[in-house]
């Protein structure tokens, strides 16, 4: 739970994209089947091109709970997330490295930075009419982030991910 190194680009065609998670990948070691990507919208390309990747779909259901065994009762699969990340990072749980912390997000702030910017935008919604938990919707984490999305939470949040997803079982030949 450390980010220790970071790719950021900003407008990119697909081809520069698949390179630099690539690139990161193969630098950290990183297996295909320990990449998550988002798949709604332009990142939906990617599992063509990274076998064995993990295409996160943010409005896909909620995913049973290793400890429980029980679907949580959240609204979707990014509201799960969110909520994990969120008590995870309040238990200090995640680390995000000095050097990434200091890198420059943009021409106006560093990574962290861009975290305080974009944690504001990531807030509890009423319980749907089911009484699932919810996050607002993204257009309205936008308004609060001028029209920005919240790129970088959405990082932390969907490395939860593979806390959800079952563990693979080491087989011997």
């Amino acid at each position: 739970f450390e980010l220790v190194d970071i790719l950021i680009m900003d407008k990119s065609d697909g081809k520069e994209v698949i390179d630099g998670i690539a690139t990161m990948a193969k630098a950290h070691k990183i297996p295909n089947d320990q990449i998550v990507y988002d798949n709604d919208g332009v990142g939906g390309f990617i599992d063509g091109f990274i076998k064995g990747s993990h295409g996160f779909v943010n409005n896909s259901s909620p995913l049973e709970d290793p400890v429980t065994k029980k679907v949580e009762n959240y609204k979707n699969l990014k509201t799960q997330c969110f909520y994990r990340s969120g008590d995870r990072v309040a238990k200090g749980e995640y680390k995000v490295s000095e050097l990434v912390a200091n890198k420059m997000y943009d021409d106006k702030m560093t990574v962290r930075q861009r975290f305080i910017h974009e944690r504001k935008a990531i807030k509890r919604a009423k319980k749907d009419m089911d009484g699932k938990l919810q996050i607002i919707p993204k257009e309205q984490m936008k308004v609060i982030l001028n029209g920005q999305s919240p790129d970088m939470m959405d990082a932390f949040m969907m490395r939860e991910y593979f806390e959800l997803i079952p563990k693979k079982k080491l087989v011997l030949a």
